[in-house]
């Protein structure tokens, strides 16, 4: 615990006096005590997350790296992650589609039917280099605008040869951290080998049944999270991350004192882990249930029927100013260690152990957390 406490009160590293036009003060509220630390650093300019902290054990660091949250930010967040999943999306295209209509008729219906045939069509397009380069920059907004955002990752690289499936907690509303955390390469090539191969995120197949919308994804690096196109990605040599909980978990109600993950019934990853011989990696996200405003138990339970006809989760969110936008929070993603399925091992006993490293790393990073006296319910 004295090292979960001294964890709380990060002071970065490798400070110096020189080129005072490069520093800024850089601050990180001690959740546990309130305490103010401070100290001088140069931005990180590179596109890598800064260590802020080292143990034996692990390495902590910091996502945010002391960039403010500005309108840029905001108009980013707002624009790219939230409109198009809230409530206002919908009715804003078809707004725009019928002006558009009024001003050049019959043909604006044609030029909308053509080109949602063409995305169709279109062959899925990636490039890893573009997305490392591009993606990041965009996505890592996310955490410029959360109050402090750190990853924790193992000090040591998982084993060499291996393929990973890294399980992420919890789903939250939107997929806040999980969007953050699936651009950020740089974190991940922390903690994979040389030669580790590509993270693709799975998603729900739905998607890719949309226009634009599954163009995006592709270029994201994301895949559906249909068994196939997940053992394809570990048959050439990458590396899977999926939302355990998914749709299910999205329904569950939040707590300002708890987490509730839908995990006890979840055992499909285990089984493609056991097939493919990948090992698996809980990742855990504290604060993400926070972002938003609780809801009402029927009206989940609603959603949550519709769900088992259009896996949507639960479109209509409510935050800052009781808007579709979230909270500023104090993030922090952990990462656990590897675990692989032994000779003659079920699905039960590697679910079970799979569920007991979900809980350890829960209760080893708690304390790092904004709350540490959160609980954490499985269900």
């Amino acid at each position: 615990m004295a090292a979960e406490e001294s964890e709380s009160r990060l002071v970065p590293a490798g400070s110096s006096d020189s080129s005072a036009q490069k520093r800024f003060r850089f601050k990180l509220r001690s959740q546990r005590s309130g305490v103010n630390t401070a100290d001088v650093r140069p931005r990180n300019q590179g596109g890598i997350a800064p260590i802020v902290a080292k143990k034996d054990d692990h390495i902590v660091l910091d996502l945010k790296d002391g960039h403010p949250c500005t309108i840029w930010t905001v108009l980013s967040l707002w624009f790219v992650f939230f409109f198009p999943y809230s409530p206002l999306f919908l009715p804003t295209i078809a707004a725009g589609l019928y002006i558009a209509y009024r001003q050049l008729s019959h043909s604006v219906w044609l030029v909308w039917a053509a080109l949602n045939i063409l995305f169709l069509l279109l062959p899925p397009y990636y490039n890893r280099l573009f997305r490392e380069e591009y993606f990041r920059r965009l996505y890592i907004t996310l955490a410029h605008y959360a109050n402090s955002s750190r990853a924790v990752i193992p000090a040591k690289q998982y084993p060499p040869g291996k393929r990973y499936i890294f399980g992420l907690h919890p789903h939250g509303r939107v997929m806040y951290s999980t969007a953050l955390i699936s651009q950020l390469h740089d974190v991940f090539r922390r903690v994979l080998p040389e030669g580790g191969g590509d993270v693709f995120g799975a998603i729900a197949a739905a998607f890719f049944y949309v226009p634009f919308v599954r163009n995006w994804f592709y270029m994201l690096g994301a895949i559906s999270a249909a068994k196939p196109s997940m053992r394809a990605q570990l048959e050439r040599g990458n590396n899977v991350a999926i939302v355990v909980g998914g749709v299910k978990e999205v329904c569950l109600p939040t707590y300002p004192d708890k987490d509730v993950l839908y995990l006890k019934k979840r055992f499909g990853f285990i089984k493609l882990a056991l097939e493919t011989k990948a090992g698996l990696v809980p990742v855990y996200f504290f604060n993400e249930n926070s972002l938003f405003k609780p809801q009402p138990l029927r009206f989940l339970k609603f959603w949550e029927a519709v769900n088992h006809y259009v896996p949507i989760g639960v479109p209509l969110f409510h935050g800052f100013w009781n808007l579709p936008f979230p909270y500023q929070r104090d993030l922090l993603m952990a990462f656990g260690e590897p675990l692989f399925a032994k000779d003659g091992e079920t699905v039960e006993e590697f679910h079970s152990r799979y569920v007991e490293a979900v809980k350890q790393l829960f209760n080893k990073y708690v304390g790092m957390s904004a709350d540490p006296k959160h609980k954490l319910v499985l269900v």
